[in-house]
């Protein structure tokens, strides 16, 4: 192999391997390994990208567009979909849940109790509901 190319070093091992020695068991699998780990890493690796520097500026520039259409792919959705909050088993009918009601409470982002719909919750003078 010429250092011209620009091969991995797990591709150029694995070639060597081939051009002229015997390949064993253990130098076929070793190589395997190396390109498995090539392919699961490669993705990764060129995501960290090179030389280009963010200027932190929008690509789009002007007001935004209002109105349309928001579509949302759910996977899941079955012929016993419902729209009963009390019976919503799976992700499509607790999407759907979500969207069309919304509960007396709920929680914020620091997970604390905040009231939705509901305008305060006291108990009864008994404190049994």
């Amino acid at each position: 192999m010429t250092d011209e190319t620009h091969e991995s070093p797990a591709i150029a091992e694995l070639g060597e391997l081939i051009d002229g020695k015997r390949l064993s068991r253990r130098s076929l699998l070793k190589g395997a390994a190396a390109m498995g780990a090539v392919a699961a890493l490669g993705p990764i690796a060129s995501a960290c990208g090179g030389g280009e520097t963010s200027t932190g500026e929008t690509g789009a520039a002007g007001e935004p567009k209002k109105g349309g259409d928001l579509k949302v792919g759910i996977v899941g959705g079955s012929a016993k979909d419902t729209a009963d909050p009390h019976l919503a088993a799976f992700e499509a009918d607790i999407s759907n849940e979500y969207i069309m009601y919304e509960g007396l409470t709920g929680y914020d982002f620091d997970a604390n109790l905040i009231n939705y719909m509901a305008e305060s919750i006291e108990p009864n003078d008994d404190a049994s509901v």
